[in-house]
């Protein structure tokens, strides 16, 4: 690492395409889990599921390591009452809005009012990560003063990223090759971690102060380099783990901790972002930036989308084979919950609080 980036208060054109990139992976992990648990296990289509499905896993902590770059930087002003105000409101406002519809389309087809209040106070099962960037958001406040000491930040991220992410990756990892006593000595461990994280907030605080950190600090080529074949690499491991474990067992889960794989994908993709894609005033970054402001209605959007494509029009990722059906359906999606939150955001009120 370099000495400190300046502070930038104008537009991060970066985090646009990390925003569109993740949004589309997002759509990717939906779309291609759909029939997985449907098909036997190293069938072709199963596989096909498998290297979408765990090309996309890094989406939710690239979420976060976006507001962590916005919320965290030391040059953007965050007054408590303009938190609450914009951001926490928003957040609550979208849950609501959202959720409501959700609720009303499963009391249409069910006619189960029970199912659907349970719906609307719960969520659908995509609206999980509206409560945990709550979560940082109503923490902010205090995490923005670990941010104003270069020194304690890099401290705090080591020491983040060694509990919450290497040792429970190295300690799965090792139960999982069954090295000798590792069947009596290691799974207490990966409890207590997994419980406890020694007294650390999960795993995904970890990427809200990476993505801090990594905005405000330059990264000269030969890190950048590393960083993406450590991500490269990242990615196979974990889908040639998962391809050797279920052919081996048959069963169609990892008993193994791709945490760390996740960050090095995670990271790689956001320093590839920062200082490869086309700048602002390129013509590229004008789409980019229209399809990063519907973003978020794009994500609330598009399980309502999938959902419909295979109910109404019988479109799924088993219409056709999957090689095809994956990418043309994530596309489809995408653009179809791309236009529902245009539309939405052409109505003042709605633009300002729910997409």
């Amino acid at each position: 690492m370099e000495t400190p980036a300046k502070a930038e208060k104008a537009y991060v054109p970066y985090l646009d395409y990390l925003r569109v990139m993740a949004t589309i992976a997002v759509v990717m992990i939906h779309v291609s889990a759909q029939n997985w648990g449907n098909v036997p296990v190293m069938s072709s289509e199963w596989i096909i599921f498998n290297i979408y499905n765990r090309a996309a896993q890094w989406a939710v902590p690239m979420f976060l390591m976006i507001s962590g770059a916005l919320m965290l930087d030391p040059g953007r002003p965050m007054p408590v009452k303009k938190l609450y105000r914009v951001n926490i409101l928003r957040i609550l406002a979208a849950f609501f809005f959202w959720s409501a519809l959700y609720a009303l389309d499963a009391y249409w087809v069910d006619r189960d009012w029970r199912g659907a209040v349970v719906l609307f106070i719960g969520g659908n099962y995509h609206m999980w990560f509206l409560f945990m960037i709550l979560g940082f958001y109503l923490l902010t406040p205090a995490y923005r003063k670990i941010v104003e000491s270069a020194e304690i930040l890099a401290y705090f991220l080591i020491v983040m990223f060694t509990v919450t992410l290497l040792l429970p990756s190295v300690s799965s990892f090792l139960q999982y090759i069954n090295l000798p006593h590792t069947a009596t000595v290691l799974p207490p461990l990966i409890t207590d971690l997994s419980l406890t994280r020694m007294g650390f907030l999960p795993a995904y605080t970890f990427y809200y102060f990476l993505g801090s950190y990594l905005a405000q600090w330059d990264v000269g080529k030969r890190g950048r380099r590393i960083s993406y074949l450590l991500g490269i690499a990242a990615y196979f491991f974990t889908l040639l783990v998962s391809f050797y474990h279920e052919a081996k067992t048959g069963e169609d889960s990892v008993p193994l901790d791709f945490g760390m794989m996740e960050a090095m994908m995670c990271m790689a993709l956001f320093l590839f972002a920062k200082y490869d894609l086309p700048a602002a005033h390129s013509g590229h970054y004008k789409g980019v930036k229209a399809l990063s402001v519907c973003s978020f209605g794009v994500y609330l959007s598009h399980v309502f989308v999938i959902t419909k494509l295979r109910d109404w029009a019988n479109i799924n990722t088993l219409t056709f084979l999957p090689v095809l059906s994956i990418p043309i359906l994530v596309i489809t999606v995408f653009l179809i919950a791309f236009l529902i939150s245009w539309t939405l955001h052409q109505i003042p009120v709605l633009k300002k609080y729910v997409v």
